[in-house]
Formats: structure tokens, sequence, C-alpha cells
């Protein structure tokens, strides 16, 4: 089984984590990618501060503050850091009595794509960091409670929440446009070949991922530049020709918009050390 040692990772900023009885909670800031992993336990995530994406399943969702997820044992997720991420993470390897309420509360996340609560549940998650650093029974009785209350409130469906289309629908459309990244694709040409009107498409883009259809579609031209820059030679005005960009100029700047760096600097920092030794 694949379980990845965060601690040979120095992605970690501020980084602090307290175990008590099979139960882990840590908290600090994500300054790099998390690595693609999978653990043998449930894993809660909450973002306060920041922005970045999560993978799970070849879906991308969107992380910024007030956002709640989790993943269940043996789901395989990852994280992109755009800007710093500010987290609570919470590792239950201990889920007797709950652990249909863990299953249950996971299905609806994977539905609604992630959690977003209410700016004064940032409370909550302070009070249990202030619980566990406390190291006592009593203590840690509260915070066990506090978050089965926290969970129990997740499964209660909401209207502003409700998903209207399924993972099969997103699923295609996502897979046409990895089929098509080279093209200059509009949001009608989406809606027209999967027939579904351009506010519905919008819609359920927003509901599942967090981003809409058309910022989806140049996440993924982003990524795939990525992967381009860092492992092989290609010029950026191929580059931009190959993801469907009007020309270089246009490709550079946003890629700078979306990264924070330039073509030429996203390479020099992230270059394969493959690459690398082959220049030199």
């Amino acid at each position: 089984m694949l379980n990845l040692n965060i601690s040979m990772y120095n992605i970690y900023q501020d980084w602090k984590m307290h175990s008590i009885n099979k139960v882990e909670f840590g908290f600090g800031f994500l300054i790099k990618d998390y690595p693609e992993h999978f653990d043998d336990f449930f894993e809660l995530h909450y973002i306060y501060k920041g922005s970045g994406i999560l993978k799970k399943d070849n879906i991308l969702y969107s992380l910024k503050p007030d956002t709640l997820l989790i993943s269940p044992p043996g789901e395989r997720h990852s994280i992109k850091v755009d800007k710093c991420l500010g987290f609570h993470v919470i590792r239950l390897k201990y889920t007797h009595g709950i652990e249909e309420l863990l299953y249950r509360v996971c299905k609806r996340c994977q539905n609604l794509g992630g959690f977003t609560l209410h700016k004064s549940r940032r409370y909550e998650f302070d009070r249990l960091k202030l619980l566990v650093s406390l190291n006592t029974k009593e203590a840690y009785d509260s915070a066990w409670y506090g978050i089965i209350s926290i969970l129990g409130e997740l499964i209660i469906p909401n209207s502003n929440t409700k998903v209207a289309y399924s993972k099969d629908i997103l699923t295609e459309i996502i897979r046409y446009m990895g089929n098509h990244i080279d093209k200059k694709m509009k949001l009608e040409d989406f809606s027209s070949f999967f027939n579904i009107t351009p506010s519905k498409l919008t819609k359920l883009f927003k509901v599942r991922t967090g981003f809409s259809a058309m910022e989806y579609f140049l996440r993924l031209k982003i990524d795939a530049a990525c992967y381009m820059l860092t492992s092989s030679k290609i010029l950026n005005k191929d580059i931009a020709l190959q993801l469907g960009f009007s020309d270089e100029f246009h490709f550079s700047k946003t890629f700078k918009n979306k990264t924070e760096l330039s073509p030429r600097e996203y390479r020099e920092r992230y270059k394969t050390k493959k690459i690398a030794n082959s220049s030199s």
C-alpha cells in the first residue's frame, strides 16, 4: 500500500501535529504541491486561507477559504498549491461507531465537490486546535464529540447546495475537453455537443468543481503546459500552438496570470532532473 510519508517532503510551514488515541490533529501551511497518494484512514481538510486545486479521481476541485473536504481510505488525491494554503487536517485512524457516518459524509462531499462552510465555522476548528493542545482526556473527549457534531451537520441536505446533474455527464464533458485541448473552444461548443444549455453547463461545473466550464478548460491547458515545460524542451511558441493559444504572447500572458510565473521562470524552477542533465 502506498502510504506517503509527508515528512520526507519539505512542503509544510509552521506545521504542528497532535496525536490522541489514533486521531491526529494537524495545522499549519502547505507551501508546495502535495504529491498524489492514498492513506488507510479517513482524512478531513479544512482550508481557511489561500487557494489551490484538489485532484481526486481525475476531477479537479477548487480549494479556497472555508472549504472542507474529506477523503476515505484508499482514495488517491493530490493538492496543487496556487497560493500558500492555511489549513487544519484531521486524520481519523479510529472510527469505531462512526464509520457509516463517515462514508455518508464522503458520498455527499463527492456529490457536492466539497463543502463550503460558513466563516463562523473557523471558530470550531480553532477550538479543536486549542483542545488537542491541552493533551488531556477531557479535552480529547470534547474534541471528539466536536468532530462528530460537524460530521453530523454535513449530511443534512441543504437546498442551496443540491446537485442537479450527474457525475457521469461531468466526467464525459471533462474527457471531451481533454481530447480537444489543442482547440480554441467556446462555451457554446461544449453545450451544443452535449445538448445542454450554456447556463446549465456553467452551473454544473460551478457546483461540482468550483470553476466555470471555461475556467476548467483553461486550467487543463495550463496543467498541460506545466507538464510540457518541465518534461521537454519544446519551445514556448510550439506549446502555444499545441494548446490552442492565439500566439506565444497570449500563452505567456495567460500562463503568468494563472501561475504567477512566466513560462521560462516556471521551466527553470521546476524542470525535471532528466531534462536538466541532458542540457549540461
